[in-house]
């Protein structure tokens, strides 16, 4: 298990200075899988588990681009639910293990980059 103090301050670095070519998903919450031995091809959900996310600092990719992301980080992972407006939301690792709770980075794809950096020019 992790420290709690050092976690604490992990996250409040990533909300106070957000990166120009990452993301931070803070994952909330981590549901186990039912039976990770049980395929989800025969036993729906069983063998999958769900993590919770809230996006810390201010980019707020779209639908697309954040499950476009989460499958670069780990082909297993589905995004299922997620509101842009509070960047919260919720995926699944099919057949797979979640992260665990704390900060995930996740890599900013070539097009989220370069829209930045146009925006920067304005």
């Amino acid at each position: 298990m992790r420290d709690p103090l050092m976690q604490e301050a992990e996250i409040r670095y990533h909300r106070e200075n957000p990166s120009d070519h990452s993301l931070a998903l803070l994952i909330a919450q981590k549901k186990q899988a039912l039976d990770g031995n049980l395929p989800s091809t025969f036993f729906s959900g069983a063998g999958s588990d769900t993590a919770w996310f809230e996006i810390l600092g201010p980019q707020r990719p779209s639908w697309y681009e954040l499950s476009r992301m989460l499958d670069k980080e780990c082909c297993d992972y589905m995004l299922m639910e997620y509101n842009e407006t509070d960047g919260m939301g919720y995926f699944v690792a099919v057949d797979s293990d979640a992260p665990r709770k704390g900060v995930l980075i996740l890599s900013l794809p070539p097009e989220i980059l370069s829209n930045s950096e146009n925006d920067d020019d304005h």
